[in-house]
């Protein structure tokens, strides 16, 4: 027979698990039954990442945020005439250019 808080042996209820709601009678605050961690499930929902994948879509962003840089500088520079019609249009066929030599090459 187990004993119970006071040492007696005096049968005590089953334990159960009890998440919120007190003490259980017969059983120390900080008690752990065997059966605790039996329906525990580990790591259940981790999700396998494709590294290519990922690296992929994150240059995707990078060349969103850099195209919103480069008009902003665009902007800024002809705003500030630093920036003449004929680099302007050199720079625009220049990045035109790349854009479909990259498409090319993925």
């Amino acid at each position: 027979m187990d004993k119970n808080l006071a040492g007696d042996s005096i049968p005590r209820p089953k334990w159960w698990k009890v998440a919120y709601g007190g003490m259980q009678i017969g059983y120390d605050d900080t008690y752990t039954d065997e059966s605790f961690l039996e329906e525990m499930v580990m790591n259940a929902n981790v999700v396998r990442r494709d590294l290519v994948k990922m690296m992929k879509d994150s240059v995707s962003i990078s060349q969103y945020l850099c195209i919103v840089a480069l008009v902003v500088l665009v902007w800024v520079h002809t705003l500030e005439s630093s920036l003449e019609e004929n680099s302007l249009l050199l720079l625009d066929l220049s990045l035109l250019a790349s854009g479909f030599l990259i498409l090319l090459l993925i």
